[in-house]
């Protein structure tokens, strides 16, 4: 029950009053222009390596600090939110520890849902991308993978707020 009460905590704080205003900033005393060598280390060279996104994110936030949205859900993506500068921001990161980042039918859900919660409240979003695209078969075409991209995609193209895309390595 604390645990749940100390997460309800955690998501409220990055959260306006109300749709109609801001997200609210926090003062912190991580500088904005910090240096990360870490973040050589943590990306490998080579494209076909995997790696913990989780940890970029952790070395390019306010003191490593972040709340990971809906983790066991669509692992392929990371959604979460976080600060940078003290400024609330949504990110939607590429996983390669799951299927090499690519997404499917669950991936496409989870990162509709992000982009318009994140728009409705005024939070900008960060994508971070590592990606060799989305999942393709039967499968994929049974659980409507098609139309999951385009309401993706949609709703991406129908947000507001700021958005900017890093590519980490790849982004097909």
């Amino acid at each position: 029950e604390e645990h749940c009460l100390r997460i309800v905590r955690d998501f409220l704080s990055y959260m306006p009053s109300n749709c109609d205003e801001e997200p609210p900033i926090v003062s912190t005393n991580d500088p904005p222009d910090r240096r990360s060598e870490k973040l050589i280390k943590i990306v490998p060279d080579k494209r076909n390596r995997v790696y913990d996104m989780h940890q970029v994110i952790k070395e390019i936030v306010d003191n490593g600090k972040f709340l990971e949205i809906k983790p066991y859900f669509g692992k392929a993506i990371i959604t979460c939110l976080a600060r940078m500068n003290g400024q609330s921001v949504g990110i939607l990161a590429s996983n390669t520890l799951y299927n090499a980042g690519a997404t499917g039918p669950d991936e496409c859900d989870k990162a509709t849902e992000f982009i318009v919660l994140c728009d409705t409240y005024n939070i900008p979003l960060i994508f971070m991308a590592d990606t060799p695209g989305n999942l393709v078969g039967r499968p994929a075409e049974r659980r409507k993978i098609p139309l999951k991209i385009m309401r993706w995609l949609e709703a991406l193209a129908l947000a507001s707020v700021p958005k900017i895309t890093v590519i980490v390595r790849k982004a097909y």
